[in-house]
């Protein structure tokens, strides 16, 4: 099921999700735990948060620039500390914001 309001995913709840599953040692509870606290009013359950991220989300190797999602986005300035492409620096820096607002214990970078 989709999270937001009008049952389409927004861009904002793929970036929070992809950073979170990226960025931290949260498991889904955690996520929909977090999700929920910054999507209010969102019905998504842990197995939704984690289906979108494993079916639509998940990072990629060699894949058309075209074809790339905000996981790859992220996935890339984690390992190499900078964005690929320059319409990736908007994701980096939504990501970057919302694995701010968390505990620096529970951010892995």
């Amino acid at each position: 099921m989709p999270a937001s309001h009008a049952n389409r995913w927004q861009k904002d709840e793929d970036i929070f999700v992809a950073a979170l599953r990226l960025g931290t040692n949260f498991d889904w509870k955690q996520i929909e735990v977090a999700f929920q606290s910054i999507f209010e009013g969102s019905t998504a359950t842990k197995k939704d948060l984690e289906s979108r991220f494993n079916k639509n989300l998940k990072p990629q190797l060699d894949i058309p620039r075209e074809q790339r999602t905000v996981a790859d986005a992220i996935d890339d300035y984690r390992h190499y500390g900078r964005v690929t492409y320059p319409e990736d620096q908007v994701v980096v820096d939504k990501a970057l914001e919302y694995l701010g607002s968390l505990d620096p214990e529970d951010r892995l970078w």
